[in-house]
């Protein structure tokens, strides 16, 4: 992602916190922050989630507590998973003693938090209708493809800084890397600028 940064020409960092229970993974890569001026974090959760609606949120608040003490500005991303994933990693499912799901909690805090939140669960889904999961996600379901990180980058980039990239543009350079290392991919090397121009409109027309 940061690669991405430095090809867009926008001096920033960004750590992507990864899951909100990691634990000791996710307290490393924050004491990472540092002094540096120019930090961001995202941070994201598409793990295994906690079965209450309360202790999920206090593991996504602890992690933004901890961020905002050392004066990390940044985004909360919902987590995408395909329709196909185990109940556990699914979070479009509801959190077992409420019927609201876990990016809904997950925004919740984000608000009383007052931290910038994209819906990327929401744009992942509607990309998904139009090019299909698999162009999307890896086979498990959760990671990313590369087209899926393409879109991850645009979320966050927009996210953090309220400019679209110029996905295009930078879709048509890793189409070229991707063709030569014959990339094996559900969506095609030549298809990339395209689906990229389509995921920055929807990316463009989201709050």
């Amino acid at each position: 992602m940061n690669r991405l940064f430095e090809t867009s020409g926008k001096g920033l960092f960004a750590l992507h916190a990864g899951s909100a229970d990691d634990g000791d993974a996710v307290d490393a890569l924050f004491d990472l922050i540092g002094e540096r001026e120019d930090i961001r974090f995202a941070m994201q959760d598409s793990g295994p989630r906690p079965s209450t609606a309360r202790t999920l949120s206090a593991l996504a608040s602890a992690r933004l507590d901890r961020l905002s003490d050392q004066s990390a500005r940044g985004l909360v991303l919902t987590s995408a998973t395909s329709s196909v994933v185990v109940e556990r990693f699914d979070w479009s499912r509801p959190v077992l003693d409420e019927g609201r799901s876990p990016n809904d909690v997950v925004k919740s805090v984000a608000r009383e938090r007052r931290v910038p939140c994209f819906d990327f669960a929401r744009l992942m889904r509607e990309l998904g209708l139009e090019f299909g999961e698999a162009a999307l996600f890896q086979v498990d379901g959760v990671h990313l493809s590369l087209a899926g990180r393409l879109v991850l980058f645009g979320a966050v980039f927009k996210g953090l800084t309220g400019d679209m990239p110029a996905l295009e543009s930078l879709a048509a350079d890793l189409a070229e890397g991707w063709s030569q290392a014959g990339t094996d991919e559900a969506l095609s090397a030549s298809d990339l600028p395209g689906f990229a121009r389509r995921a920055a409109q929807m990316i463009g027309a989201m709050d």
